[in-house]
């Protein structure tokens, strides 16, 4: 069963125009993806052999490793389910899976004005998933750990721009961005009480609040017909918190056990100019040339 899936995926497009130049358009999507087997891996680089080591050291199991292991690259994927009685807090029953759920949409606005066009541009955006999978992936005997899994981020952003159409040679765009944005990630690893391993190996959880903020312009003036020159720059700040925490599930570390301990972490916090610089020759009716010289920018975030 690993790998098959059930997909779900509904969209909806309402576009509203009152009169010329004045637009709404909205956009809303929503998904959801099943997918049994956990996170799609497969064994195929075994450096120590296929060999059970397991009685040697006094576990009457049998090997980790399925009969019909090749550790080879092909179709057939060998893994075992997590059996709930010897695990704490498995989902699903302990078969492995990865559930998404997303909701996203836009509504763009348009408004028309003397010599210029302003536009609106609201965004959401929520994602949702869930996991659960056998830890070090065994085809035999089952795992000593699981994986339990749970993200999220939630995002909103909105960007107002402003474009000009004064009938010359030059013309003028800017506008400004914001976003806000959360992102929790949650990460279980219960143990294998059949192994003598705690019943919760590893518990903690990360949540990263992002804000960011631009600004831009650009001008593009045409000097003949047939060629335009376009320059601009943007400005981005951004800001991201990590609020990090780990649960001490042994109580070794505050003598509390499942006792939280918060991670004091900096903020990361950044800010970039990113010029830019087009030269486009409008050759024919059915042919055009451009030379494009960008700056790109990627913030940093938390590893």
């Amino acid at each position: 069963h690993i790998g098959r899936g059930e997909s779900l995926y509904l969209r909806l497009t309402a576009l509203y125009q009152p009169s010329s130049g004045l637009s709404a358009r909205l956009k809303l999507n929503a998904t959801h993806d099943r997918t049994l087997g956990g996170v799609p891996a497969q064994l195929i680089y075994c450096p120590d052999g296929l060999v059970n080591y397991l009685p040697a050291i006094g576990i009457p199991l049998p090997s980790f490793y399925s009969a019909r292991e090749t550790c080879r690259a092909d179709r057939n994927v060998n893994t075992v389910d997590l059996d709930p009685t010897s695990f704490e807090g498995l989902t699903n029953e302990g078969r492995g899976y990865t559930e998404t759920d997303q909701r996203f949409g836009t509504l763009e606005l348009n408004w028309p004005g003397s010599g210029f066009q302003l536009t609106s541009v609201s965004a959401v955006y929520d994602l949702d998933l869930d996991g659960l999978q056998n830890g070090p992936w065994t085809g035999g005997a089952g795992p000593p750990l699981g994986v339990v899994k749970a993200f999220s981020r939630k995002e909103v952003s909105q960007e107002l721009r402003v474009v000009s159409d004064l009938g010359g040679r030059l013309d003028v765009a800017g506008g400004a961005f914001l976003q806000e944005a959360t992102l929790r990630n949650e990460t279980r690893v219960p143990g294998n009480r059949l192994y003598g391993l705690p019943s919760m190996a590893i518990d903690g959880k990360h949540t990263v609040r992002v804000r960011a903020g631009a600004v831009f312009g650009q001008a593009r003036f045409r000097p003949v017909e047939q060629l335009e020159l376009a320059g601009g720059v943007r400005w981005t700040r951004e800001t991201r918190a990590d609020t990090a925490i780990t649960f001490d599930v042994a109580g070794i570390y505050t003598g509390v056990q499942g006792a939280p301990v918060e991670a004091r972490l900096p903020r990361v916090r950044s800010s970039n100019w990113s010029p830019e610089l087009t030269a486009t020759w409008f050759v024919n009716n059915d042919l055009t040339a451009y030379a494009a010289l960008r700056q790109g920018y990627k913030s940093g975030s938390f590893n």
